[in-house]
């Protein structure tokens, strides 16, 4: 059917990966300087491609699914390196500051990269815009249980899981973690 196989697919990654760091190579060799311009001029580049793509693709922006796989699709066409990554979500919040996709999956990025304080306030964002339309984020509620499980604010951190687990029963992450919540910090 023309679909590559997992065997090809994982080639073709290393491939990319192989490019990527021949790409960068030269960056080795340059003075400090330099290598600040090229990297602002890279961050550039990223932002215009980003908002190109969000001018061709604006009703992926509004799904959330949709909008996931956009990001998806530009990290890994442009091969993006933590930093790359961090300027993707800053241009996609820069392009529609009220979309909570985009505030929701910067907050996850913030999440994993440990900036817990930065996660929440994204996370925050996200919660009020799609609150304020009448729904309700079980990944935006899941993650701020999960942040304040660790600022030790229990109370608001299981209305968060609760909240989540209304909207969405299955929600594996945060069935476990307020599990975890409930057997470590309720003692039930």
């Amino acid at each position: 059917d023309g679909t590559p196989s997992a065997v090809e697919k994982a080639l073709l990654a290393a491939r990319r990966a192989f490019e990527y760091s021949e790409d960068r190579r030269d960056e080795r060799t340059l003075d400090e300087e330099s290598l600040k311009r090229k990297k602002e001029e890279r961050l550039r580049l990223i932002d215009h491609h980003v908002k190109g793509v969000c001018v061709e693709n604006k009703s992926a922006l509004t799904d959330e699914e949709k909008h996931s796989d956009l990001c998806y699709s530009i990290k890994s066409d442009l091969k993006l390196d933590s930093d790359g990554e961090e300027e993707m979500y800053r241009s996609l919040i820069s392009f529609s500051p009220e979309n909570p996709f985009s505030r929701a999956l910067y907050g996850a990025y913030l999440y994993k990269k440990g900036d817990m304080k930065g996660a929440k306030q994204e996370f925050e964002k996200a919660i009020a815009v799609i609150e304020a339309n009448g729904g309700v984020h079980a990944d935006s509620h899941y993650y701020c249980g999960a942040i304040m499980v660790t600022e030790e604010k229990y109370v608001d951190a299981e209305t968060h899981f609760k909240t989540a687990l209304k909207s969405n029963a299955y929600h594996a992450d945060c069935l476990c973690a307020y599990g975890t919540f409930l057997f470590d910090v309720k003692g039930k």
